[in-house]
């Protein structure tokens, strides 16, 4: 007896397009950064500096003043899949047997809907966490396929000498608060790179901060806070502040002109890599999903680092 599929993964196929974007790159962070597809394998960021020097105009001819600086920076994506399979037949007797149409010519996967939103969110938020937390090195399960931001920035800030200047990271005293570090990293940002610098912390702490605010009768934060994405404009300043769950159990908060942040990806081969089908040879559901992901930023005079007391 054949099994006749015509009706199998509706919703995948209707919206394969939405379902791989809400796993790949609509995760909070992501949404913040600069958006690189294509990316096959490591990227190298061309990067130039070209300053301008004024000379006295008073003089005739032409004197060459100033040197184009050329640096480069290296995107290393991972290599990333889920592959999951489902035995409808062991729903059975778990849920309500007309959901289950394995029988006389229907084959529909139980719960399709469902079972495919869940887990394309569980892949989005793992990758909100890989993000910053992902170390090629000494990361473990989800985060051990490509670098993440705060790992970089890290090793950056840690290297001898220094990627990220010793001027541009910031320890916290034994008694001061987030509040007091928020302090200090915005009277530190560049003035050249003014609001396009962003700060960015864990959930924990952005609500120790907005409790801080309140405490220190600062009572214009209401309108500033937006609660729903954890954002906030700081305090008498134009600079953004940020929750992100990606940095959970990370207590440092980390000052980016996001516009020098590039994240990679590359889904473009959605139909063979997003594929959800039943297969006759075992009699499951079978979902298997593909993508390539990593992040990098440019310039490391333009990252700020606020690290707590006991780092």
């Amino acid at each position: 007896m054949a099994f006749v599929v015509s009706s199998l993964t509706d919703y995948v196929n209707e919206h394969k397009s939405d379902l791989l974007a809400a796993a790949v790159i609509a995760f909070k962070s992501s949404k913040y950064m600069q958006l690189m597809p294509g990316v096959k394998g490591a990227t190298t960021l061309n990067l130039l500096s070209t300053p301008a020097v004024f000379q006295s105009g008073n003089d005739c001819g032409f004197n060459a003043s100033g040197n184009v600086t050329f640096t480069q920076r290296t995107l290393t994506p991972g290599v990333i899949k889920v592959n999951e399979n489902f035995c409808p037949k062991a729903l059975r007797t778990k849920y309500m047997q007309s959901e289950v149409l394995i029988g006389a010519g229907r084959d529909k996967m139980p719960f399709e809907e469902k079972i495919t939103s869940e887990l394309v969110a569980n892949i989005g938020a793992a990758m909100e966490v890989a993000f910053w937390q992902g170390d090629t090195t000494n990361g473990t399960g989800n985060n051990a396929f490509f670098n993440g931001l705060s790992t970089i920035i890290d090793a950056d800030a840690a290297a001898s000498p220094a990627v990220i200047p010793a001027a541009n990271q910031f320890t916290a005293g034994s008694s001061d608060t987030v509040f007091d570090r928020m302090k200090t990293l915005v009277q530190n940002v560049p003035d050249a790179l003014g609001n396009k610098m962003v700060f960015f912390m864990n959930c924990a702490n952005f609500r120790k901060l907005a409790m801080l605010i309140m405490s220190a009768n600062l009572y214009h934060y209401q309108r500033d806070l937006d609660s729903n994405d954890m954002e906030m404009i700081f305090p008498g300043t134009d600079i953004k502040v940020v929750g992100v769950p990606g940095l959970t159990g990370i207590d440092k908060i980390y000052g980016l002109n996001t516009e020098e942040v590039y994240y990679g990806f590359d889904a473009e081969d959605d139909v063979e890599n997003f594929k959800f089908w039943f297969s006759d040879d075992d009699d499951v559901f079978k979902f298997k999903m593909q993508w390539l992901a990593g992040v990098q930023y440019a310039f490391p005079n333009n990252v700020l680092v606020g690290k707590p007391y006991s780092a």
